[in-house]
């Protein structure tokens, strides 16, 4: 019984690396400039590296599991329109 699918997009949170900044920036303030830096730095490795999840989402009568994870979006794009068109085609 699935009625509909469709993609959904998680962002990751960006709290750690900004958290990180702070610190860094209140160590800076007692004279360690290169802590500031070097979490600087961190921070921006560790924000390069989150990658936003796609996902695909059945709607059924008992909710709304995910089925499906990935971090390309065009391949989840892909699948939800092949699911889409089998629901059709089905009827």
């Amino acid at each position: 019984g699935i009625t509909s699918v469709k993609s959904y997009e998680k962002t990751p949170s960006r709290n750690g690396p900004l958290i990180l900044i702070i610190i860094g920036f209140l160590i800076a303030l007692g004279g360690k400039e290169q802590a500031f830096i070097f979490s600087i730095v961190l921070a921006a490795i560790w924000w390069i590296f989150q990658k936003t999840e796609y996902q695909v989402r059945l709607s059924t009568a008992s909710g709304e599991p995910t089925a499906l994870k990935s971090k390309d979006a065009d391949w989840i794009i892909r699948v939800v329109n092949a699911l889409n068109e089998a629901i059709i085609h089905r009827g």
